[in-house]
């Protein structure tokens, strides 16, 4: 089944999740080039789940990885997206060695609640970012405690300060964000 709540948001219905993945992949399409990525771009997808993202970059005529957990899902977005490379893996310990030009992750990072577990995936990212490569992120990330909202098991929102110390530990530079408007420019749950 194609429902795109198997990998959005489970409070909406089918309809207001598929609104949510068209806007992102228009918004994608729209961001991407303003990288000035080479021809032929190599885009890892972190959590791609079925796949909705991917035509973003493919029909940019980039070289799209993506890596998910679940058998279902990247069996799904095999079918729907047979130009793209599927693959199952942990984020953690990526099947994949790279370079990538651009690396792409999308509300998954706040389901990365321990903290071992997220510097290990963040060292990938890295191990796998080509040199002067974009690490592009769409999670909420709270400038202050207060900020971060009620904590729910499954969720967690490290500071953006977290972020900055833990990316120039691993030498790579936290030096762009969308600010405020982030969720018209790439809808998430809005």
């Amino acid at each position: 089944k194609k429902d795109p709540r198997g990998v959005g948001n489970a409070g909406f219905d089918e309809a207001k999740n598929q609104d949510i993945y068209d806007r992102a992949v228009r918004a994608y399409s729209k961001i991407t080039p303003t990288f000035n990525l080479p021809d032929k771009a190599c885009v890892l997808d972190l959590g791609c789940g079925i796949g909705k993202m991917s035509p973003a970059f493919i029909d940019a005529g980039c070289d799209y990885t993506g890596i998910d957990v679940s058998n279902t899902a990247l069996k799904i977005a095999r079918k729907e997206n047979p130009e793209g490379t599927f693959k199952k893996g942990n984020i953690a310990d990526l099947p994949v060695d790279g370079p990538f030009d651009l690396i792409i992750e999308r509300t998954v990072f706040i389901h990365l609640i321990e903290d071992d577990y997220w510097h290990s995936v963040l060292g990938e990212v890295a191990r796998v970012l080509a040199p002067g490569g974009i690490f592009m992120m769409q999670d909420f990330l709270p400038k202050t405690v207060e900020e971060r909202g009620r904590k729910v098991s499954h969720v967690t929102h490290r500071l953006y300060s977290e972020y900055e110390a833990a990316f120039d530990k691993l030498g790579l530079v936290f030096d762009a964000e969308l600010g405020a408007d982030a969720l018209k420019v790439l809808p998430n749950m809005s």
